[in-house]
């Protein structure tokens, strides 16, 4: 092939290169990715930390844990009856068995202190010794904690990661009916446990992130009076941010969520292997279908 031809060829190739890019459409804008997962919260304990004794201004964990468990015996009453909370009618117990197993909680397990509240170590550790106690071989502590204290907690279980609390670990919790309680950060106005309901977020860019302008709210039952509320959820430098409204004193409160911890009984952990397929294959079919479309560490 002589210069000439060579070159027209080239010619030839570079206009039908241009023209296929100008025929390309651009690529589309990102596609807003809306989650919500939820869990029924007449399901959950109704319990205020004001009914607790002797330390009703720091018993927000113990009674965060409480208000939790009636949940898990109301959704996993096959696995748990009335062993966590000790009631004539394991899937409706009585304000006083509500309040007996929060006290038992506060001055057994988690070693909450009339000063400082409940150490977020103490509160897994705790909580843990609590399901061994009363019903054990049943349920496995897991979830994120921003910084564990080795001094106070000894040795971090192996299924704690030291991470901020991300939405992502929140979401798939919710989406499997776990039971969840977050310690909520204020830096030097201290913390706050709440038991996690619900989260919705307009991921509206799809980057993963919560990002400002985004719609992110977290639905959960607060300690301070018992009762279901929601909260502004944000991002910052990898954090979790959060509004809180004191029910009690009207008082509004920024900061973080400093932990997430979850709750799964072990079968669910661990599922045979017919239901390890469907698994498997729910989530193939997931795949397939997106692809086309300033430190607190204790709460009271």
């Amino acid at each position: 092939m002589n210069d000439v031809s060579q070159a027209v060829r080239s010619s030839w190739l570079l206009a039908a290169l241009v023209g296929l890019l100008l025929c390309t459409p651009a690529l589309a804008d990102p596609v807003p990715v809306v989650h919500f997962e939820h869990e029924d919260v007449d399901k959950f304990g109704d319990l205020s930390q004001k009914n607790v004794a002797p330390c009703p201004n720091m018993a927000c964990g113990p009674v965060a844990a409480v208000n939790s468990f009636v949940f898990l015996q109301r959704e996993y009453s096959l696995i748990y009856g009335s062993k966590l909370i000790p009631a004539v009618d394991g899937t409706k117990p009585t304000q006083a068995e509500l309040i007996a197993v929060a006290a038992d909680l506060a001055k057994n397990y988690m070693d909450t202190c009339c000063e400082k509240g409940t150490h977020i170590t103490n509160f897994i550790n705790g909580k843990q010794k609590y399901f061994d106690t009363v019903a054990p071989n049943t349920t496995v502590i897991h979830g994120q904690v921003k910084d564990w204290d080795p001094v106070e907690g000894g040795a971090k279980p192996d299924n704690i990661d030291e991470t901020n609390p991300t939405p992502q670990f929140l979401l798939n919790e919710l989406s499997h009916n776990q039971d969840i309680e977050l310690l909520l950060d204020f830096g030097t106005d201290g913390g706050h446990y709440v038991t996690l309901t619900s989260l919705f977020w307009s991921d509206d860019d799809g980057d993963g992130s919560i990002d400002a302008g985004e719609a992110a709210n977290i639905g959960y039952i607060d300690p301070e009076d018992g009762k279901s509320t929601s909260a502004r959820l944000g991002e910052l430098a990898g954090a979790l941010t959060v509004q809180y409204l004191s029910p009690v004193t009207g008082n509004v409160r920024s900061g973080t969520i400093f932990a997430a911890i979850a709750e799964s009984p072990e079968h669910r952990t661990n599922p045979e292997p017919a239901s390890a397929a469907l698994v498997l294959a729910a989530l193939a079919a997931v795949w397939c279908v997106r692809r086309r479309s300033a430190t607190a560490d204790r709460g009271g």
